[in-house]
């Protein structure tokens, strides 16, 4: 049985401790982290796949290579990282997904644009 979690009405698959549970397929990814029976904290939130900066990179490879990490670490505050993930293989619905987290959870690592993201 597939372990799921819901963030901001999306339902994503995880959360994953291990990145090699993830599939190498496009979509967008919450980095979290854990801290006993606490709320997970939201880290990071992106995307993977075709587009202008993943280099069609799959969500497994962008989370095992990804630039932030050193941010992750920073403020995971003595928790445990863990990963979820939602396949999409359509650009701009990844897109727009990512805007909104950003904006419901304000994550400490990347960027959040200061116009909300209009897929149309």
């Amino acid at each position: 049985m597939m372990t799921k979690i819901k963030l901001a009405g999306y339902e994503f698959d995880g959360p994953y401790s291990d990145i090699e549970n993830i599939r190498d397929e496009p979509g967008v990814y919450v980095v979290m982290s854990f801290r006993g029976a606490h709320l997970p904290i939201v880290l990071d939130i992106g995307t993977a796949g075709e587009g202008m900066w993943q280099d069609s990179q799959g969500l497994k490879r962008r989370l095992k290579n990804h630039s932030r990490k050193s941010c992750w670490e920073k403020h995971r505050i003595n928790g445990k990282l863990a990963y979820a993930v939602l396949y999409i293989q359509n650009q701009k619905q990844r897109l727009y997904i990512e805007d909104q987290l950003r904006r419901k959870f304000n994550p400490p690592c990347g960027t959040t644009p200061p116009e909300p993201f209009n897929p149309l």
